[in-house]
């Protein structure tokens, strides 16, 4: 399958888990489910991972779990170039060691596409470099030393938070004298 302009994209056939093997080892993989996925097709969780096997066990594992599309991408520029990129209902930022470079993409997300907030994960368990990108605008700082488990319910915390935001906002919306801030 090709992509909008003309790069690789491979799809995940889920009856099988197989992927088929592509020109480029630099796809963006997208699990298909029905009549597909795609960036434009409603809310996702996308996945920014560098190194493709891990990229594909994030994606598999958070599919599963979070019961939702997952759609990954080797870096932060392919996400920010694919259309529908704003239907991203979180973003994982998964990253084998911080440094000032991780800090300024996890700034560069949190800007670009500041209503899907993100989590980075990553290889080190430093509360310094925790801080750093907190400061940046991450809503969770995730060691690798974790586990799984602890991936899937910070995700599943964010996503909550923002669905309870925006219900908050509605109503606050809809309150006769009361601005959308909560104001009179």
């Amino acid at each position: 399958m090709v992509d909008h302009d003309g790069s690789c994209l491979s799809a995940i056939d889920p009856s099988s888990g197989t992927q088929p093997l592509g020109p480029s080892r630099r796809c963006l993989d997208v699990y298909m489910a029905g009549d597909g996925v795609s960036a434009e097709g409603g809310g996702f969780v996308a996945v920014i991972e560098s190194r493709m096997l891990l990229r594909e066990r994030i994606r598999r594992s958070l599919q599963s779990a979070l019961s939702m599309p997952v759609i990954t991408y080797s870096n932060a520029s392919e996400l920010e170039r694919q259309p529908g990129n704003a239907s991203a209902l979180l973003i994982i930022l998964s990253l084998a060691d911080g440094d000032e470079e991780s800090t300024k993409v996890c700034k560069f997300l949190s800007e670009s596409l500041p209503e899907a907030p993100v989590i980075v994960l990553a290889g080190r368990n430093d509360a310094n470099l925790a801080r750093a990108f907190i400061n940046c605008g991450a809503k969770g700082y995730i060691p690798w030393t974790m586990g799984f488990e602890t991936a899937v319910a910070a995700a599943r915390f964010v996503l909550a938070g923002r669905e309870g935001e925006s219900m908050l906002n509605t109503m606050r919306a809809t309150l006769p004298g009361r601005s959308s801030r909560g104001g009179a």
